[in-house]
């Protein structure tokens, strides 16, 4: 039966990867997140945590200070959102495994993907990063310890030695760190409800889990951003609620649906929201207690969606407007008259027509001018949100190329024209 005396949370996953916003943004965004019914965050620092000590170097060059934490806190409580640390523990470990100072502690030496489990600097530091988070959340009751996607493991010589003395599988070799991390953290932090990604765990037959004691420790997160129709084993469910007293689920917002998607395809996530709403009905009373449901908003693959009155809407707009530009390009890259009257035979040979040519050139020229303008006005609007650094690869790799192919489509346009046409017969090439 499910415990009416917890409450049921809806969390707005922040994932600052790659491209943080301001702590000014967050003034904005927390009211707007709480009237849209969110009772807390799922805040995923990566190198976004003021790291000290043996860790510093992990630290980005423009984390955020300690009294920038405090302040989350404080415009968290003063909009009644809760806040969870996100720290990964073993998989998605690239933050911490890119640097060339805990390179001998990754799996695979040329991968920084996931750390090695058996190795000896492994616990200290994993152990070390998350005391500097905890000092910073005081008072938060619930800490997510990631785990989800740890696909290299037990590959490296030291691992391999260790499940065969021991007799273990892959899956052993992970449920033995998820289970010593989160032994450390109870015996040290006892008022935290740990949180793990579920993935791993999914096709583990129910004796493994419950021999491992894992559900003693940890509550499952379980994601899952298809549409309509789950990729989720039948018998999840079941098996969870013999283990665990505590579920989690994730669905997402946006940057589920590839790297490159700018625009979040809304149909889709509010399609996945409705298929939790559905599976939710008939399992959550498996459990114990329901926690409730994360956002999830994968930072990297796409920019923030907004509606009108939101905070950095200019971004989406902006965005939205580069995209209609480099459609409108495209069009005229795949259209007839740039194929036709302007392709790389005719070209090649300057026998292209002045009068074609002129039109090509035209059309690109008004996007060329439409981008440029764009330019000037996204840049700010970028600032308002984001770093300068994560500005200028925004701009560096979407901005920049484009422009770069118009103006040299239109050089090439004018090379074209300056030659004045010497197409021995237009009828023989009209299509």
């Amino acid at each position: 039966m499910e415990d009416n005396a917890e409450k049921v949370h809806s969390l707005v996953h922040l994932d600052l990867k790659g491209a943080p916003p301001r702590l000014g943004y967050f003034e904005q965004l927390f009211p707007i997140l709480s009237s849209f019914g969110a009772t807390g965050l799922l805040v995923e620092y990566e190198d976004m945590f003021p790291y000290h000590g043996k860790v510093a170097h992990i630290r980005a060059p423009h984390a955020y200070l300690p009294d920038d934490i405090i302040k989350l806190h404080t415009l968290a409580t003063n909009n009644n959102l809760i806040v969870i640390p996100l720290v990964q523990t073993f998989g998605h470990f690239e933050f911490v495994l890119k640097h060339d100072e805990n390179r001998a502690i990754r799996e695979i030496e040329r991968y920084p993907n996931a750390l090695c489990p058996t190795h000896p600097d492994a616990f200290p530091l994993v152990s070390r990063i998350i005391a500097q988070v905890v000092e910073l959340h005081p008072n938060d009751k619930f800490f997510h310890i990631g785990a989800d996607e740890v696909w290299h493991i037990g590959k490296c010589p030291r691992c391999q030695n260790e499940m065969e003395v021991k007799k273990m599988s892959s899956s052993d070799l992970f449920l033995a760190w998820v289970f010593k991390v989160a032994w450390w953290m109870k015996k040290e932090y006892p008022n935290l409800t740990i949180i793990m990604w579920d993935d791993m765990m999914r096709n583990m037959p129910l004796d493994k889990l419950k021999s491992s004691r894992i559900g003693e420790l940890v509550e499952p997160m379980v994601w899952q951003y298809q549409a309509k129709k789950f990729d989720l084993p039948a018998d999840i469910f079941n098996r969870y609620s013999a283990v665990f007293d505590g579920i989690w689920v994730a669905s997402a917002f946006k940057g589920a649906t590839g790297s490159t998607q700018f625009l979040p395809p809304i149909q889709h996530h509010i399609n996945n929201h409705l298929t939790w709403i559905s599976v939710l009905s008939e399992y959550k009373h498996q459990f114990k207690i329901y926690r409730g449901i994360a956002l999830t908003g994968w930072q990297r693959p796409q920019v923030i969606e907004q509606c009108m009155s939101f905070p950095g809407h200019k971004i989406f707009v902006g965005v939205q407007m580069w995209s209609n530009f480099l459609c409108k390009y495209q069009a005229i890259s795949n259209s007839e008259g740039m194929l036709g009257w302007f392709s790389d035979y005719l070209r090649s040979r300057n026998f292209t027509n002045p009068v074609q040519v002129e039109n090509i050139m035209n059309s690109i020229t008004e996007v060329l001018e439409n981008l440029t303008e764009l330019k000037t006005h996204l840049i700010p609007w970028l600032m308002e949100v984001y770093f300068e650094d994560t500005v200028e690869e925004w701009i560096g790799s979407f901005i920049e190329p484009l422009l770069e192919k118009l103006r040299s489509v239109i050089e090439e346009c004018k090379k074209q024209i300056l030659i004045g046409g010497r197409v021995r017969d237009y009828k023989k090439i009209e299509y």
